[in-house]
């Protein structure tokens, strides 16, 4: 509930943001309204979304659940929030990318966090180590403060070090040209990124309309099967 409340009270008394201004009627119409899509910008639904999701599943992994019990955290605080912590409707890509892009997002910082944090390590070094695991991993940090641990030298847990490691790298560029964002759940007009003479593709019009993330791929070339093909790779 801290990573809730937090963002809550800054929308709705620091920031005066309208969509903080909730209310009993606004929950309401919410829950009889049912789900819709937003069209936010990138660094809303691609980044906010999934590092609050992230805050929500490292909640319960800082607990001591496992990675398939912390993630329906994900879930619920992403339901939580779109209901009652906005004044909009619910948006169903917030909830997608707060769900899962908070639990690949929070499994990675967690292990991340892990990694930099060495329990058997005391004074300036452990210091620096705590400070550097609470950036990455605020809820493991509140956790451990509250908990008593910090600073506390104890064994580190037995999978801190993974087994095995690896690595991927993605290369790639983005061609913008005008067009109208639509909503994939409505028919699209004009799809984004992709040129008005080219309506001849059809089968990548509602797909351009899935999400920022999305669109980066399906503008890597003018065929729609490798359209696809780079789709489905981002996807991953």
């Amino acid at each position: 509930m801290t990573f809730e409340l937090l963002p809550y009270t800054y929308n709705r008394w620091i920031a005066n943001d309208p969509n903080g201004q909730t209310s009993p009627q606004t929950w309401s119409d919410n829950l009889r309204h049912g789900w819709g899509w937003d069209n936010d910008h990138f660094p809303v639904n691609q980044l906010a979304h999934p590092y609050s999701g992230n805050l929500y599943f490292n909640s319960a992994r800082a607990n001591g659940y496992d990675f398939w019990s912390s993630s329906p955290f994900a879930l619920a605080g992403s339901v939580l929030w779109e209901y009652f912590g906005e004044a909009q409707r619910p948006s169903i890509n917030d909830l997608i990318n707060t769900t899962f892009g908070g639990i690949t997002l929070g499994e990675t910082l967690f292990r991340l966090s892990n990694l930099i944090l060495d329990r058997h390590t005391t004074g300036v070094t452990r210091v620096v180590r705590e400070i550097g695991a609470a950036i990455v991993n605020p809820p493991l940090a509140l956790t451990r403060l509250m908990d008593g641990d910090i600073g506390r030298v104890e064994p580190n847990p037995v999978n801190r070090v993974p087994s095995r490691l690896a690595s991927e790298f993605n290369l790639g560029y983005q061609r913008v040209s005008q067009g109208i964002a639509e909503s994939p759940l409505t028919t699209p007009t004009e799809p984004v990124g992709v040129p008005r003479e080219t309506k001849d593709l059809q089968g990548i019009r509602r797909l351009a309309n899935l999400g920022s993330s999305y669109v980066l791929a399906l503008q890597c070339d003018d065929a729609g099967r490798q359209h696809l093909r780079s789709l489905k790779t981002a996807s991953l």
